[in-house]
């Protein structure tokens, strides 16, 4: 999920979460029934510390904004605004916190303050896309850049893209899409099918829609990186293509399919430098890579083992139940070791990891920052 603003509704998680009570309301739904069903659906999103405030907020400003404010909800959200909690997530950004913080302010007060009379929302009139399988699309995101789509599966108001890696202001000719489309990306998300929907015709940017032609498309595995409405994809589009700003951690997402965050270490080399390690990363951390013919290969040193077993020795690895610290388990024996740390975790664990690494002079490389030791 991404953040592109310091408003409510300028995230991911808060446009989701409205759609969803919003669409329940339209569907008819009753009204507690709609909040139970929410608390399930979101249940894991709820229970993380970064990302459990913005649904509790963003439900909150929808019930009170259709009139229909629940009063556990109400306090949960002033709870969460009085305590500073979901400011936690800016505080490496001291102006947008404060800015934050005054957005948080406001919607405090209109919360504690009278909701307007429940409003009645119209369910939305399903149309059907004009696409067939084949079709190649030019599709303009926000500030005029433009991204190919390619429809591998259509079906009413639902279609199933392929994207290939490119972006721009002129469309490239339908042989050069063509050839695009057989590359292999180096971006691990645009190696999968995307799947886009929309019941409410009036959103569809068919406007924003343009065909090229039709291409057959390649064979697939029909692996899937992310089902959106046209809003949500297009959020994802410009995170993917590095059209907007997100998390260190987000970008490792899209580019090399990880979650959690990561560390690595490997044998010295000479001349480090921080584009070469991000590469060699890369190379070992992503699915995608793994057949890379440039992938380096190291020799499993001493120091290299004793690193390993100092580390699971300070942070236990338990194979048969889950960890509290590692997202995986880990070796020396590729040469290469990288590590998921539960998030959270990272805080007590890199500089450990890293002085480690030092002690046994071995490179040390967090790409979440980007720093090299």
């Amino acid at each position: 999920m991404g953040t592109w603003g310091v408003k409510l509704f300028e995230d991911d998680i808060a446009c989701d979460v409205r759609d969803d009570y919003r669409a329940g309301i339209a569907a008819g739904e009753d009204e507690q029934d709609l909040t139970r069903r929410l608390l399930k659906k979101w249940r894991s999103t709820i229970l993380d510390l970064e990302e459990g405030p913005v649904f509790w907020l963003a439900l909150a400003a929808t019930q009170w904004e259709l009139g229909r404010l629940e009063g556990d909800v109400r306090d949960r959200a002033l709870e969460i605004i009085e305590s500073g909690a979901e400011l936690q997530r800016w505080r490496e950004e001291p102006d947008y916190q404060h800015q934050r913080q005054l957005v948080l302010e406001k919607l405090a007060l209109q919360l504690r303050s009278p909701p307007p009379k429940p409003k009645r929302l119209r369910r939305p009139t399903p149309a059907a896309l004009p696409m067939q399988i084949g079709d190649v699309w030019s599709y303009r995101l926000q500030g005029r850049t433009l991204i190919k789509l390619q429809a591998v599966h259509v079906h009413g108001t639902s279609a199933t893209f392929r994207v290939p890696q490119w972006h721009g202001l002129a469309a490239p000719s339908l042989a050069v899409i063509r050839g695009l489309l057989k590359q292999r990306p180096s971006i691990w998300r645009l190696h999968y099918l995307h799947q886009v929907y929309e019941k409410n015709a009036k959103k569809m940017p068919l406007d924003r829609l343009r065909m090229l032609g039709r291409i057959k498309p390649q064979p697939s595995a029909n692996e899937f990186a992310s089902f959106n409405d046209w809003a949500g994809f297009e959020r994802l589009m410009l995170e993917v293509f590095g059209l907007t700003r997100v998390a260190p951690a987000k970008r490792l997402s899209h580019d090399l399919g990880l979650m959690g965050y990561h560390v690595a270490v490997w044998p010295r080399r000479p001349e480090e430098t921080r584009a070469a390690a991000a590469r060699l990363f890369a190379s070992y951390a992503s699915r995608a890579w793994r057949r890379d013919p440039d992938r380096p290969k190291f020799a499993v040193t001493p120091a290299l083992q004793r690193f390993v077993k100092e580390a699971k020795a300070a942070y236990p690895y338990d194979v048969q139940a889950p960890s509290l610290k590692w997202l995986g388990d880990f070796a020396a024996k590729e040469g290469c070791v990288i590590m998921g740390i539960q998030p959270g975790a990272e805080k007590s664990m890199v500089p450990f990891l890293r002085s480690l690494a030092k002690q046994h002079g071995l490179t040390f490389y967090d790409p979440q920052k980007g720093k090299l030791d």
